[in-house]
């Protein structure tokens, strides 16, 4: 599992970043926890770069 709170949004904003840097290490079907100040709403569907 790899948990971020208010953090992911200072250094995960390249296009590769997430594929490069976190996915490696996730294991097939993994959790992966991202927390975002002031978003208020959850993703109806996972945005391609975090695929």
């Amino acid at each position: 599992m790899v948990v971020s709170i208010d953090a992911y949004h200072y250094f995960g904003t390249g296009k590769e970043f997430f594929k490069q840097n976190i996915k490696p290490y996730i294991k097939e079907n993994g959790v992966i926890f991202i927390a975002i100040p002031d978003m208020k709403n959850d993703y109806e569907k996972v945005p391609r770069e975090l695929s």
